[in-house]
């Protein structure tokens, strides 16, 4: 039962995500829980290209990423981007940190995640 409500979750951010930036067929999304990492990679020798990215909180779903408080769902670390390109462009893999430390708070008292679009090229 879990791992259906995290599907359907990580469903809602990818739809949330293709809204406010469209999706090529080729390209790939993820989702980071604040406070959690995860790895992406590439097959072979094939490099990372990120096209969109976004620390924050736009879905007003408080199940995705634990819940948690939040006081609002309009909000993004204007360095998301910049921040993933540095860790990963060009990269057959690299690993992302979600947190404040990395994007800083641009929603305070707010739980938030990061998504991802890349593709391997």
């Amino acid at each position: 039962m879990k791992s259906l409500v995290l599907v359907a979750v990580i469903l809602a951010l990818v739809i949330a995500a293709v809204s406010a930036h469209p999706i090529n067929h080729n390209d790939k999304s993820m989702v980071v829980c604040e406070d959690m990492s995860r790895t992406i990679s590439c097959p072979g020798i094939h490099r990372l290209r990120i096209s969109f990215a976004s620390f924050g909180r736009t879905n007003p779903n408080t199940a995705i990423c634990g819940g948690g408080q939040t006081t609002t769902t309009n909000c993004h670390a204007l360095s998301s981007l910049a921040e993933v390109n540095t860790v990963c462009h060009d990269r057959t893999s690299c690993s992302l940190q979600a947190n404040i430390v990395v994007f800083g708070d641009p929603c305070f008292g707010t739980k938030k995640y990061l998504t991802v679009v890349y593709r391997c090229v």
